[in-house]
């Protein structure tokens, strides 16, 4: 998981506009045990695709809604 988690956070850097990047990193460290650095890649992600159905799903769930 770790290779996985640093690819997408090289994603994230080259791709910062991409919400499907940031919602592929925020579940790498939602797998990771990583829930803030998880809900934050989420946030952005649900603030570049509002709505974004995955995005809102994970963040419920990481929130414990």
């Amino acid at each position: 998981m770790p290779e996985a988690t640093a690819a997408f956070r090289w994603n994230v850097e080259h791709y910062p506009a991409s919400w499907n990047v940031c919602d592929s990193l925020g579940e790498a460290y939602a797998k990771e045990g990583e829930k803030e650095l998880a809900i934050a890649n989420y946030e952005k992600s649900v603030r570049l695709y509002p709505g974004s159905p995955p995005g809102v799903q994970a963040l419920k769930s990481l929130r414990g809604e």
